[in-house]
């Protein structure tokens, strides 16, 4: 009977019995290395080669796609209301969300300068009627002058008073009507400036045009505001309503109808979803882009929307039946080194093949709709069953010196 501690480590690890715990270690790096050769096996059984990349087949079949598209959410009708002149917002009245009436003050200008621009304006008038009632005496007075010495002269014949006498009173009178002139023309200017600084008073308090809700309010108490017409409040007649702007890829806006049903999730209520349908769709491609510009109407009758909210829209299309589908992770496959597919047309994306060598070729394809995890795609080069590269298995060698 052989003695255990006679028996040989390779003896005690093909037996099964480790003797000591750096046997058991070696056992187990063993194990795990005959995992890994399975592990490759497995992989060029199901491949048909090595390969440095993570691929996956492209199929043909159905395709229920979907859009799910980003942008800001707004009220469906507002009221902007602005700064009627420059000044300084003394007081506001309300707060975002607040429910206002009608003729319902929302905030206070300080009205100090305005106030003494109307009084200064009353004064002006006031010296103008004065001077008015003042410069009309003084004419009348030279106008009667003027008449007797020309009464006079014509029945002299022009003997008495002398011409020169004559020239004096008409030129008097010129005087008095141009003074008369001067202080009408200062009445009018005094009046238009009063009259402009009673409406500013009349607008030094800023009200609601609608019943509604302040869905916005830019402008805080004490703030000096230097633009008129910048806008203060925005008011909505009703924010049981919303929208949301979203710009369509081209590949996928004919499929949009006006009416057609989505689903909207508010960044800040993931758990939340909100019924919504396309109200309108732009005839052309916002700016420079190949993207159309779609506005979705969504019920908001909790109101828990509030404007300036980001949200999803979850949009669904025709069914696509019988198409070459491929999956959404081989559009963002970055290879070491990109290469260009041999023919490719403009709004064409490449995507990458695996070859029978197990590298990669460049393959271009035009794309179409998708339902979030596969892509309908048209390429001639491109077939049922092919491997597309979708990640590495091994990490690319980067080129250049090392640290």
């Amino acid at each position: 009977m052989n003695d255990p501690a006679d028996s040989s480590p390779l003896e005690d690890l093909i037996s099964g019995r480790p003797s000591s715990a750096r046997q058991r270690r070696i056992m187990w790096i063993v194990v795990m290395a005959a995992f890994v050769a399975l592990a490759v096996l497995l992989l060029r059984f199901l491949t048909g080669h090595d390969s440095s990349y993570i691929s996956e087949r492209v199929t043909r079949g159905n395709l229920e796609p979907r859009l799910m598209l980003g942008g800001e959410i707004y009220s469906a009708d507002t009221v902007d209301i602005g700064m009627p002149f420059a000044g300084t917002v003394a007081q506001v009245l309300v707060t975002e969300g607040a429910r206002v009436e009608q003729g319902q003050a929302l905030a206070r200008i300080d009205a100090s300068d305005t106030r003494l621009v109307f009084q200064e304006g009353q004064a002006a008038i006031t010296a103008a009627r004065a001077d008015i009632k003042s410069a009309s005496a003084s004419r009348a007075q030279a106008d009667a002058k003027l008449a007797r010495i020309e009464d006079v002269y014509r029945r002299s014949k022009g003997r008495v008073p002398s011409r020169q006498e004559l020239d004096e009173a008409r030129s008097d009178a010129r005087a008095r009507e141009a003074d008369l002139d001067g202080a009408r023309a200062r009445l009018a200017e005094a009046e238009a400036r009063s009259s402009a600084a009673g409406r500013d008073l009349s607008r030094t308090v800023i009200r609601s045009p609608i019943d509604g809700f302040v869905v916005g309010d830019a402008v805080r108490s004490g703030e000096l505001v230097a633009e008129p017409g910048r806008t203060l409040f925005v008011v909505s007649p009703n924010v049981e309503r919303m929208r949301i702007d979203v710009m369509v890829p081209q590949a996928m806006i004919a499929d949009l109808r006006r009416g057609t049903r989505a689903r909207l999730t508010a960044s800040s209520m993931p758990e939340r979803r909100f019924e919504a349908w396309v109200h309108d769709i732009a005839t052309v491609p916002s700016g420079g882009s190949s993207a159309f510009r779609v506005t979705l109407m969504v019920i908001n009758r909790e109101k828990r929307l509030r404007r300036g909210m980001r949200g999803t829209v979850e949009i669904g299309l025709r069914s696509r039946n019988n198409v070459l589908l491929v999956p959404n992770s081989a559009f963002h496959f970055e290879p070491a080194t990109k290469r260009a597919p041999s023919e490719r047309n403009d709004g064409q994306e490449t995507i990458y093949t695996i070859n029978g060598d197990g590298g990669i070729d460049p393959v271009a394809v035009s794309a179409g709709s998708t339902d979030g995890v596969r892509t309908q795609v048209h390429s001639n080069a491109l077939k049922d069953g092919d491997l597309v590269a979708v990640g590495w298995r091994v990490s690319p060698v980067q080129d250049g010196p090392a640290d």
